[in-house]
């Protein structure tokens, strides 16, 4: 019976013109909804050897259901699928990506994840650039395919805890690696700490990442900092300002200092602007220009679209 609710309501779904309907499926405690990001955008990157071009920057199906089994227990999953290096002719990879496959529970405020996702560090960042050059943080990997995750997210606290297993001799092996993240608010300001102890190799040395920052809405315009450090390998700092310059275009004035131990410092500076349509705010057009302090740095500009659903 289920099948048959879940291909009726896919096969409606596409004779729809509405983007709105990213729930297919609610009814008797099992939901299933299918988002994606459709991401396209005229770019020309840094550097005076480099030429305009299309890029496919965000081409993903997302695909989560959930099961409410009690009043305060449910079970839940996703399955991500990314396109974009496909379309962009990366003989390297295959045409679809798989970048989220996972299952968990969720009891009232507390979830617990299983499989190839996040770490959690990755909610760490005030960067708020379409295609910076330099790294927005100090943070090396991001996600792994035998991540353990707890997420705890309270009225205004979230703590995030993350483990990668080595998983010696599978297909999978690779570095352990142990996050963590926690952000919490007071007043308008918005703290955020991270700290990532990874291997270097299987069994090799361990790396410590630590990160800070905070974020304030002043009304007119929020203003936000980040610091973040890998030990004897990168330092990392972002300013960002973001303006609301009416209720549906908000332009950003950001800043990153990237400081390698083994390279120059290389500080960039963007600039860009989003319009979102006011009766569809899934529907933007965006432009950004950014430079370098980098030798032979030329202007890198972005032009675009994105289409969310």
């Amino acid at each position: 019976m289920k099948q048959t609710i879940l291909v009726t309501a896919m096969l409606s779904s596409l004779m729809t013109t509405s983007v709105m309907a990213a729930t297919i499926v609610d009814q008797d405690g099992f939901k299933y909804k299918l988002n994606g990001d459709i991401q396209i955008q005229l770019q020309k990157d840094n550097g005076e050897d480099k030429n305009l071009y299309v890029n496919f920057d965000s081409l993903k199906l997302d695909n989560k259901i959930s099961y409410q089994l009690t009043k305060d227990l449910s079970a839940f999953g996703r399955i991500k699928f990314d396109f974009d290096d496909a379309a962009n002719d990366d003989e390297d990879q295959n045409s679809a990506a798989l970048k989220d496959a996972y299952v968990g529970f969720a009891y009232r405020d507390t979830a617990l994840s299983v499989g190839k996702q996040d770490y959690a560090t990755d909610e760490f960042g005030v960067a708020e650039d379409y295609e910076m050059d330099s790294d927005d943080v100090a943070f090396d990997e991001t996600g792994g395919d035998d991540v353990i995750l707890v997420n705890f997210d309270l009225d205004k606290v979230n703590l995030m805890l993350s483990t990668e297993l080595r998983a010696e001799g599978e297909d999978s092996e690779g570095e352990q690696s142990f996050d963590a993240f926690a952000s919490f608010n007071v007043s308008n300001v918005e703290f955020a700490v991270a700290y990532q102890n990874r291997e270097e190799a299987i069994h090799g040395d361990k790396m410590d990442s630590y990160g800070v920052s905070a974020k304030y809405d002043a009304g007119f315009a929020t203003f936000a900092a980040d610091y973040s450090e890998a030990k004897d390998t990168l330092k990392v700092y972002n300013l960002v300002a973001m303006f609301d310059v009416t209720d549906s275009t908000t332009m950003v004035l950001g800043y990153v200092n990237n400081k390698p131990e083994s390279d120059e410092e290389v500080r960039e500076w963007y600039t860009n602007v989003t319009y979102a349509f006011p009766e569809f705010k899934d529907v933007k057009v965006f432009a950004e220009l950014s430079n370098t302090n980098k030798e032979g740095a030329e202007m890198a500009y972005v032009a675009g679209t994105e289409i969310e659903f």
